[in-house]
């Protein structure tokens, strides 16, 4: 007992560290562009003060998963502590927290497996280093993926004694699946596990009826997050495109199997590179790392080897036959579940089982670990550690968050995310944006970009400069054209020319011109003039007046469209408000 205890403080020391390098390896993704997208749900609420009902995107169908999880996820941190990293501090505190849970649980399930080697194996390995340290939504899926999980083995009937009160099991697995469900579609695959629980304890009726109510107190917390998007009404985000029958999926069983292995293997070509030409430039400048890489890659194969021929084997743990039919069957509902997908099945796609995945390798292991293995336990953990430090060190000048810091402060301070980039946009933030054009008065028409619900906005829309309202139109080299006006010129009485009336606020007045053009079919008229802005270093607002001549040779039922543009990709901005097209 004395010794456990002064291991403590050598073990605390050893967390802190592994927590730091895990937050350094998380830092290093960023511009991808998923990582980029997810970042944006969230720095997008922060900065412009709109809640985030939607999380998120499903690209093969344009879809968009509802509930603002994800959303406040990283936008909560931003408003604590208003730094680029914020995000990545919250989300490695939470993953290092249930994947050191995860590693007490398993150390006591499996006592024949070192402990220094169940913490450090799960805190270090491939994809605990990649889909749970960066800013995607699959590194924020392993939370509930762990929680639910270790509930679903311990109401399983897998063991004799519990290790975790049945009503916190319950309440583990209502917070999961709403936590699951507003960050990956791959959320349905819980409920066959849920009925299973249930069926397993059906005699034990006062479990259930207890259990249910800890359930609700698990679910209100995550649900939570749901009940805006849900009371707003605003739908599905078109989730339900995604599923469609798939019959060629069943081809991909043989892949499935071998990725759902290699969540509890070293996989390392998949983080190297997306492909050959880029895997084999990494290896030719950090020449060092070859013989690393070839090891790791050994290692990995024998791992997927030794977890099949494991399946065969006899175990001393009684519940061993339970633990590797439970695997198998869950490998069966995966399998299915992909014919029943739009996509193929993708490895983060069903990062959700990775806990079971994980469970299972440690069973494997506790044959293994009767032999003397130990020493190349360690070599083989140095060396994948050195192997994410070489993987650091080659994105930092390219994918880092250290590479992009400046400009997402800048976002930040200026409270406008469209200086990184533009959101995505689904299917229906697309038919939801309102027509920003009013008309007062015959021939006039009128644009001070205010909108009903600033939710459904249009990107170019920002609040962080406005003359008056609420809004202004953005012109910049991210979003090089403003809010274009369009009528018919046939419909406007065949004007001869437009007074138009601005207010402009800019300090590069010479890089924005004012288009105007007719189009028929493939006829087109283009016409450009420059405004007279004002350059202004302290950004003052001054308002412009100016004649258009329209085009004379125009067709009457030819299409007319008035628009601001950025010619050249300066880094310069133009707002605009309060805009007025007068047609004579």
């Amino acid at each position: 007992m004395k010794s456990d205890r002064k291991k403590i403080p050598l073990a605390i020391l050893l967390g802190l560290i592994l927590l730091t390098f895990r937050f350094f390896i998380g830092l290093s993704m960023f511009s991808a562009h998923d990582e980029l997208q997810i970042y944006l749900i969230g720095l997008k609420s922060y900065v412009t003060g709109i809640y985030p009902y939607y999380g998120p995107d499903v690209v093969y169908t344009q879809s968009q998963i509802p509930g603002g999880l994800q959303g406040l996820l990283i936008a909560w941190p931003l408003g604590w502590f208003g730094i680029p990293e914020a995000p990545y501090i919250l989300l490695n505190i939470l993953t290092f927290s249930v994947l050191v849970f995860f590693g007490w649980y398993i150390s006591k399930r499996i006592p024949n497996v070192p402990r220094w080697f169940i913490f450090v194996w799960l805190l270090t390995s491939p994809w605990t280093l990649t889909y749970s340290t960066h800013i995607e939504n699959p590194s924020y899926v392993i939370v509930g993926a762990v929680l639910f999980f270790i509930s679903i083995f311990e109401l399983g009937g897998f063991y004799k004694t519990r290790l975790i009160h049945n009503n916190l099991s319950f309440f583990f697995i209502g917070f999961s699946v709403f936590w699951i469900m507003q960050l990956h579609l791959s959320w349905v695959l819980t409920l066959p596990y849920i009925f299973w629980v249930c069926w397993v304890n059906r005699k034990d009726i006062k479990l259930l009826l207890k259990g249910s109510v800890f359930f609700i107190l698990g679910a209100s917390i995550s649900l939570s997050t749901l009940i805006p998007t849900l009371f707003k009404g605003f739908g599905s985000g078109n989730v339900e495109n995604n599923i469609v029958f798939n019959f060629d999926n069943i081809l991909q069983i043989p892949t499935i199997i071998a990725r759902f292995l290699m969540f509890a293997s070293y996989e390392i070509a998949r983080f190297i590179g997306p492909d050959t030409p880029s895997r084999l430039a990494f290896l030719s400048e950090y020449v060092w790392i070859i013989p690393i890489v070839i090891f790791l890659l050994l290692a990995g194969f024998f791992q997927l080897a030794y977890f099949v021929i494991s399946f065969f084997r006899k175990n001393d743990l009684t519940e061993w036959s339970k633990v590797k039919w439970f695997t198998l069957i869950s490998l069966i509902i995966l399998c299915i579940s992909f014919l029943f997908s739009v996509t193929e099945p993708r490895s983060h796609t069903f990062y959700i089982l990775y806990p079971v995945a994980i469970w299972y390798s440690f069973y494997c292991y506790e044959n293994l670990f009767k032999r003397k293995i130990k020493l190349i336990a360690v070599i083989f953990i140095v060396s994948g550690i050195l192997f994410h430090l070489t993987l650091f060190t080659d994105r930092f000048d390219n994918r880092s968050v250290f590479a992009n810091r400046d400009i997402i402060s800048k976002a930040i301070s200026e409270k406008d995310y469209t200086l990184i980039a533009l959101r995505r946009e689904s299917k229906l933030m697309k038919s939801s944006m309102e027509s920003l054009w009013t008309q007062p008065e015959q021939s006039v028409f009128y644009a001070d970009f205010e909108v009903k619900n600033p939710y459904f906005k249009p990107q170019n829309i920002v609040g962080n400069i406005k003359h008056e309202g609420s809004f202004s139109c953005k012109v910049d080299s991210v979003q090089p054209f403003s809010i274009a006006f369009s009528g018919n010129l046939q419909a406007l009485n065949n004007p001869k020319k437009v007074k138009v009336s601005f207010w402009a606020n800019t300090s590069h007045a010479e890089d924005f011109i004012l288009v105007y053009e007719t189009k028929k079919g493939e006829e087109k008229t283009w016409n450009s003039e420059k405004p007279e802005l004002i350059n202004s270093e302290n950004r003052k607002w001054e308002l412009i007046q100016m004649d258009l001549e329209l085009p004379e040779n125009s067709p009457s039922d030819s299409e007319l469209v008035i628009y601001f543009w950025m010619q050249n990709k300066t880094g310069a901005i133009l707002n605009i408000d309060n805009w007025e097209l007068k047609f004579e």
